[in-house]
């Protein structure tokens, strides 16, 4: 029963960082929020899974998890209407490569922004588990 406990709260973390990570992504295409703000985001969710995760491998899975989980949410949820009003092939795939290029730059960004969030938060994790069993 415990070994279940423990599996739904891990799926439930990468779902709801992937959920949040989309947010981010969709921020800075759709509304053009400005990089810093992205990368403030980006980080303080990785921080906030270390934290949750408390373990270096399992932050950085989760991590790079919910990454991958929230890039397609975001490629889903933005090409959506170019794919249910049948837009034609030109113009989605100007719109793909335009989506794609900039979220590769971004993804560079991030990349680096959730291994050091998740190291950080991990470390915060287990100081404050230190600290609450002394």
């Amino acid at each position: 029963m415990h070994k279940k406990i423990a599996l739904m709260w891990s799926i439930g973390v990468i779902i709801t960082s992937s959920l949040n990570y989309a947010a981010a992504n969709l921020l800075i295409i759709i509304w053009g929020v400005n990089i810093f703000y992205y990368s403030l985001m980006v980080f303080i969710l990785s921080v906030m899974i270390g934290t949750l995760a408390s373990n270096i491998r399992k932050s950085i899975i989760y991590a790079y998890t919910s990454m991958i989980g929230g890039l397609l949410i975001a490629s889903t949820i933005f090409f959506a209407p170019y794919i249910m009003f049948v837009e034609s092939v030109e113009r989605f795939n100007i719109t793909a490569i335009v989506f794609f290029s900039f979220l590769a730059k971004v993804l560079l960004v991030s990349v680096i922004l959730y291994f050091l969030g998740a190291i950080l938060g991990c470390f915060l994790g287990e100081r404050v588990l230190g600290e609450t069993e002394n």
